[in-house]
């Protein structure tokens, strides 16, 4: 392990609040395989955590003190984002071994502490009467919640009703047989002055008028004395003093507790001896610090029976961060670690770094044997060398050369034992990706096998004569590509392609090589594809196919003639059976049919899809080209016969007459409108476009409006005011307005009552005319006054 841990958690509803109990304390001991560093983890409710390192020294009970809370949250190591320091709900405690070890530790009365005693005392009465007023008195000889709310109640007691001092004069006061003595309580009430309370009297003077034979009786009331808990509280100590009784807060010899650090007294830290190794005979001897641990001129170690651990300190002064001190020779390249007689047992390092200066030597790892100049191994930087040792130097060497790369010095890399040496695992797989060799030199009876690990047979073999395939385990090689003679290989088994359809014998194209002859006695393929003659080996000899079997062929696709003679076919073309063979089909078409004799078809006859001559002689589906008609017109009787209520026009690209609806069914071309175009209706009928269904321009010499809006009973110049450009201009540079600011008496869906506008703006013109005449007539007046 590398470590020991323990986890105290509280039980619900009872996480203890760090920031009322500031303190968390507990005594620990550790046994010596640990080195003394711990971590203290908190967790919240929510298993966030704050977490701090500290030291504790092995083989003795240490008491520790940490401050919590969020006050002190700066001396915590690494606190959770959101850690709530009032729900603390678990401790844990780690302990760290010297690496890798084992061992106990204890942990002794953990509390958290700290908190100061308290309590709260209030009077809703007196707070109705007089209003909230706070006291807060601290008092460190208080040593419980019940001794503070004692005080508390004292103090309340003295404070919740107003310390009133009145004098009062009367002489119709009868105390009767009970005379009024300082100290006394009495009850005034003063309604007026919202006095009702009990008063003690502070002195009192009675004073008889002897003439008129009356009692007059002065009071000086509410001067309080001091409380008998302050006198209670002071005599609480072992010696009485004026100071105590004087009501002090801090009376003498009650100094506050401090916090601990942590780490105990120095004094129990370590043993010491001196330099013959001889432990010192007590802690006193060797100076004043008393240590017990081997701290001496030549003697490091612990003083003990048992095989035990030394640390070398690698954190700061306050224990919190990991220091790589060094531990250096006081020379540099001097001092030995051990000797040839005094040999340390084992090393353990993360790294071993070996000194490189700028010229040799070099820093190196060596293996001598004692007293040779040379060793038998070095390692350096560059590589691993081997030697003899003595008198040579290693002559061996793997060398790195470059990133990946390994070099082997040595002529001959020879097995321990003969046939045993492998390359590469054949269970990892681990193989060997390639090997560059000048030669592979077998011997005379040796062959080079490809073997599956574990069988006895190899799957393939090859020796000087041929190369043999099979299936290995228990069956030899069977099948061979062997050298029969010059230029010659025998195959024992079939040559097969990889797939179906795949692979090629021979190569064609521009540059061919291709195969000289084929001996075979059946060549079976499902194509075949030619390029060259197909010509027989002797003429009128030997056929397509045969007929008795029979065995014939199925269909033959030519692209030239026919030519069973030599001047072309001279036989009839003939189905086997009336009208049930095609020539072409309706996806695969002769090109061209020539004739030079009758075409007789007994069917329809069809041209691009459509027929053009029925079986019954009917011509349809055919078009006449307008220049096959010379002169002349068709009369009208000739013409097709239409749609009723439709009218032939002239339309499209050629002007081609077609039937169309008058009614809107077709768009008209465009044209440009003759002059003088009036409403059919008259005088104030008709429109050009509407609102929602308007033309995109209408470009005009001018316009003319019958009708011009008015806007005399609006505020014309305002409405100007609210109208703002839209950032934009026309092709001519002009500021375009922005149509929402336009106000709504001149616009509707987005378009703009121009009469309504230019209305707007005469009423606006109006406005600035009234406006300039009574600016003028106020000028004139002013002038005249000025004159007079």
């Amino acid at each position: 392990m590398y470590y020991g841990s323990c986890i105290f958690t509280l039980n619900a509803g009872k996480e203890v609040d760090a920031n009322l109990y500031p303190l968390l304390s507990f005594l620990a001991y550790l046994e010596k395989s640990y080195n003394g560093n711990v971590t203290v983890i908190l967790f919240d409710q929510t298993n966030k955590s704050a977490t701090k390192k500290i030291t504790i020294a092995p083989g003795e009970w240490r008491k520790t003190d940490l401050k919590v809370g969020l006050a002190n949250e700066v001396e915590w190591g690494n606190v959770e984002a959101g850690f709530d320091w009032s729900k603390i709900w678990k401790v844990r405690i780690d302990c760290d071994f010297s690496g890798v070890g084992t061992g106990n530790f204890w942990i002794d009365q953990l509390y958290f502490g700290g908190r100061r005693y308290s309590a709260v005392r209030e009077d809703s009465t007196s707070q109705s009467n007089y209003g909230l007023r706070e006291l807060v008195e601290v008092d460190e000889e208080l040593v419980s919640d019940n001794e503070c709310d004692l005080r508390a109640k004292a103090l309340l007691d003295y404070f919740k009703n107003p310390a009133d001092y009145l004098k009062l004069n009367t002489t119709v006061l009868d105390y009767g047989n009970s005379p009024l003595l300082p100290g006394d309580k009495i009850h005034i009430t003063l309604p007026n002055e919202n006095v009702d309370s009990d008063f003690r009297i502070e002195s009192v003077e009675y004073r008889v008028d002897a003439k008129t034979q009356t009692l007059e009786i002065t009071l000086e009331l509410g001067k309080v004395p001091p409380l008998l808990a302050d006198y209670l509280y002071g005599m609480r100590a072992t010696t009485v003093t004026v100071e105590k009784l004087a009501r002090t807060k801090l009376g003498k010899g009650a100094i506050p507790t401090a916090l601990g650090g942590g780490l105990g007294a120095h004094h129990v830290g370590h043993e010491a001896g001196g330099e013959d190794g001889v432990r010192w005979p007590s802690e006193h001897d060797g100076g004043w610090d008393k240590i017990t641990g081997w701290i001496c001129p030549k003697h490091i170690g612990p003083f003990e029976d048992e095989a035990a651990t030394i640390k070398f300190r690698t954190k700061n002064k306050a224990g919190t961060a990991a220091l790589d001190h060094q531990f250096q020779p006081s020379d540099n390249e001097r001092g030995v670690l051990g000797c040839e007689t005094a040999h340390w047992k084992e090393v353990h390092s993360k790294f071993m770094v070996l000194y490189r200066g700028l010229e040799a030597p070099y820093g190196d790892l060596r293996f001598k044997v004692q007293g040779e100049a040379n060793p038998r191994a070095r390692l350096n930087e560059e590589l691993l060398e081997f030697g003899p040792g003595g008198a040579l130097a290693p002559d061996v060497y793997l060398k790195r050369i470059a990133a990946n790369k390994l070099e082997l010095k040595t002529q001959y890399l020879i097995p321990q034992a003969d046939n045993i040496l492998e390359l590469g695992s054949p269970t990892g797989p681990k193989k060997i990706a390639k090997i560059y060799a000048s030669s592979f030199l077998l011997p005379t009876d040796g062959f080079l096998h490809i073997t599956v690990y574990g069988e006895d047979n190899p799957k393939a073999r090859l020796t000087q004569d041929a190369l043999t395939f099979g299936p290995g385990g228990a069956t030899v090689p069977d099948t061979w590509l062997k050298r029969i003679a010059a230029n010659r290989f025998e195959s024992s088994g079939d040559i097969i392609p990889s797939a179906d359809n795949e692979r090629t014998l021979g190569l064609g194209g521009a540059t061919p090589k291709r195969w000289a002859n084929i001996y075979a006695v059946n060549i079976t393929v499902s194509n075949m594809l030619f390029n060259f003659h197909l010509i027989p080996n002797a003429d009128n000899t030997y056929d397509l196919g045969e007929g008795t079997t029979p065995k014939r062929w199925r269909d033959l696709y030519l692209s030239g003639a026919i030519k069973a003679l030599a001047g072309g076919v001279a036989v009839n073309l003939l189905p086997d059976q009336n009208a049930a063979r095609d020539l072409g089909s309706s996806t695969l078409k002769w090109s061209n049919l020539y004739l030079s004799g009758l075409c007789d078809v007994g069917g329809n006859l069809n041209v691009g899809g459509f027929t053009v001559i029925t079986s019954a002689r009917v011509l349809q589906n055919v078009t006449a080209d307008v220049g096959i008609i010379t002169s002349g017109r068709f009369p009208l009787a000739r013409f097709p016969e239409g749609t009723a209520g439709y009218v032939l026009e002239a339309q499209g690209a050629g002007y081609d007459p077609m039937y169309v609806d008058p009614n809107g069914r077709y768009s008209p071309a465009a044209h440009t409108q003759h002059a003088d175009d009036m409403p059919s209706g008259g005088a104030n009928t008709g429109q050009v476009g509407n609102t929602t269904t308007y033309w995109n321009c209408i470009a005009g010499n001018s316009v003319w409006y019958k009708a011009l809006g008015q806007f005399d009973m609006l505020d014309d110049l305002a409405l100007i005011k609210s109208i703002r450009g839209n950032g934009e201009t026309d092709e001519k540079g002009m500021p375009l307005a922005d149509n929402e600011s336009l106000p709504p008496e001149v616009t509707e869906n987005g378009l703009i009552n121009a009469g309504a506008l230019m209305g707007l703006l005469i009423g606006a013109v109006k406005q600035l005319t009234a406006k300039v005449e009574t600016l003028e007539k106020e000028l004139a007046k002013s002038r005249k006054g000025a004159v007079a």
